[in-house]
């Protein structure tokens, strides 16, 4: 059986388990993505749906706090480990997105 309710406008649904159905199965891919028909998830509805391992190393990657021309090398990695949260999950994620920290204070550490 499954039912659907929505969070400020985020739209899920639960499987009989009573596990949250976050995302659905690309056609021609493995790869998971939001279940939408015209709308886009923001930051901080990617951010609210997050294990809470993954939600502080997104805090990590706020960038509105650096210079202007540093923001420019951060930006990109915020954008790509929001993306990578969207669309994946597990423990393999909590790695990729510290690695991920870990190279983006590198740049922004090189363009000092």
């Amino acid at each position: 059986m499954v039912s659907s309710w929505s969070l400020s406008s985020m739209a899920c649904s639960t499987v009989s388990d009573s596990r949250p159905v976050k995302c659905q199965r690309a056609a021609s891919s493995s790869t998971s993505y939001w279940r939408t028909t015209s709308m886009n998830p923001t930051n901080e509805m990617i951010y609210a749906q997050a294990h809470v391992s993954v939600q502080n190393l997104l805090d990590f990657f706020k960038y509105e706090h650096l210079p202007e021309f540093l923001q420019s090398f951060s930006q990109p990695l915020h954008d790509m480990a929001y993306d990578m949260a969207l669309r994946l999950e597990g423990p393999e994620l909590t790695v990729g997105l510290r690695k991920l920290l870990e190279a983006k204070d590198c740049f922004v550490r090189a363009a000092l």
